[in-house]
């Protein structure tokens, strides 16, 4: 009985150990676009997901951007970074090249 009782102990701390790994966490609700430098020369657009401004320049500064040529670079300074839902961006051509990615994505 002691062996069956002990098995079933290990079974549960086994299962919660599990389901601890298993567990993701949850990503930030707010959404931003940061226009960027790019270290192939043109200007570029990253997508964040963050939990304030702060954490969305740090996080497009060290990532990968859509560039307005049509490829992909790594960022090299953050111009700026607005929540889509409610701000635009400074830059009319920039503001043109998000809402026609915007459309791809949709």
């Amino acid at each position: 009985m002691f062996k069956f009782i002990s098995q079933v102990i290990l079974l549960s701390i086994a299962m919660f150990a599990l389901n601890s790994i298993d567990a993701k966490a949850k990503l930030p609700e707010k959404k931003f676009v940061c226009h960027v430098s790019t270290s192939n020369g043109f200007d570029g657009l990253v997508f964040m997901q963050a939990h304030d401004l702060e954490d969305a320049i740090q996080g497009a500064s060290s990532t990968q951007a859509y560039t307005t040529n049509g490829s992909m670079a790594n960022s090299k300074e953050v111009r700026q970074c607005i929540k889509p839902s409610k701000e635009t961006f400074s830059d009319y051509q920039l503001q043109q090249f998000y809402e026609s990615m915007s459309e791809e994505f949709k």
